[in-house]
């Protein structure tokens, strides 16, 4: 268990070094090296290591051997997308280190799109902290919610056809990336882009509805989410979305102007974009205090948590503050799920032990 601890610790230094020089370099091999890091240490698992791990494994050895009609659980199109991977190699091992590549570096790489707006070291901290664990158990929502995310580029350059590409992808592997649709939804309540893009913004309006109506003929394979409501308070989310709301404040009262009242602004569309799909995946995963699994509904979202911390580290004019908070906000729930295990990663295992 110490090995495993120390493995973890000395992968999240290791990354912070090559993050830092990335920053300084401004040079995306860094960037590589991370993704290719963390994917390869994702990918060469053992099968105790991660919660569903050995469901995955299970339904792999389905496939390679002609019986995908024995998956449950999983999309039918998912199950596909193996057959394609296992005409390579028919190792889980394999399939494991191309979904690793594919959600590591997707979520990095869309970091480094706001290298010049955020710290991507504080950025890449949170997302090791809070997000890089669930890529051991939630393989294919994990996968889903990077391509949303990094989709999230086409909706900032107002290129949503392509952006509902990514959704539509995302899809294929966990139906719940329908949610990606509020990205747009959001974004054209913005700025007022919905006076002058009227036929998309009721397009889309549109496929939300349709959306919901998706989700809403599926509910009976969640019904059982909502049957039992168990009170499990934490502290955590409160505590996020109190610092949250502070700095809202803050910036409002400092600068007088928020999102992109004011012209010019470098950081208007960081505090639009981050503050309002960060807050509204916490409010989503609030959630999972009373419904369970339910808080992994709002990772689509919480992952803009990676940019919103790196945009108060990159912007703050008190670190030795922001420290103190990050500390607390990212420190401690790191620590605690670290030696909890919490998403089955402890101890570690090589494939090969």
């Amino acid at each position: 268990m110490v090995v495993s601890i120390f493995l973890y610790v000395a992968l999240l230094a290791g990354g912070i070094y090559l993050a830092k020089r990335a920053e300084d370099t401004q040079k995306q091999r860094y960037v590589w090296l991370i993704v290719a890091i963390l994917s390869v240490f994702v990918g060469i698992r053992g099968s105790s290591v991660g919660i569903d791990t050995p469901k995955y494994i299970e339904n792999f050895g389905h496939i390679a051997r002609g019986n995908a009609h024995l998956v449950f659980g999983a999309e039918r199109t998912f199950v596909k997308i193996v057959q394609i991977l296992q005409i390579f190699s028919k190792s889980p091992v394999f399939v494991f280190l191309v979904f690793a590549f594919i959600t590591n570096g997707l979520i990095l790489f869309r970091l480094w799109d706001f290298r010049k707006r955020i710290s991507f070291v504080w950025a890449f901290i949170y997302f090791y902290a809070c997000f890089y664990f669930f890529t051991f158990n939630i393989v294919r929502q994990m996968v889903a919610v990077a391509i949303v995310f990094w989709g999230t580029r086409f909706v900032q350059k107002e290129k949503y056809i392509p952006f509902l590409a990514c959704v539509v992808a995302a899809f294929l592997f966990h139906q719940s990336a329908l949610l990606g649709v509020l990205y747009l939804v959001f974004d054209f309540l913005q700025k007022d882009k919905w006076k002058r893009h009227k036929v998309l913004f009721l397009a889309f309006l549109c496929a939300g509805v349709l959306a919901g109506g998706f989700i809403l003929l599926k509910a009976t394979k969640y019904l059982h989410y909502f049957k039992n409501i168990r009170m499990n308070i934490g502290f955590l989310i409160p505590l996020k979305i109190s610092f949250l709301a502070l700095y809202v404040v803050a910036v409002k009262l400092i600068s007088g102007h928020w999102g992109g009242k004011k012209i010019g602004d470098r950081y208007s569309y960081m505090n639009t974009f981050t503050v309002i799909y960060y807050g509204l995946g916490l409010f989503i995963t609030l959630l999972g205090y009373f419904f369970t699994f339910m808080d992994r509904i709002g990772l689509y979202f919480s992952i803009c948590g990676c940019l919103f911390m790196g945009h108060v580290a990159k912007r703050t004019k008190h670190p030795l503050l922001v420290r103190i908070i990050f500390a607390v906000i990212i420190g401690i729930p790191f620590v605690m799920d670290l030696v909890s295990g919490g998403q089955g990663q402890l101890p570690y295992k090589f494939f090969w032990q």
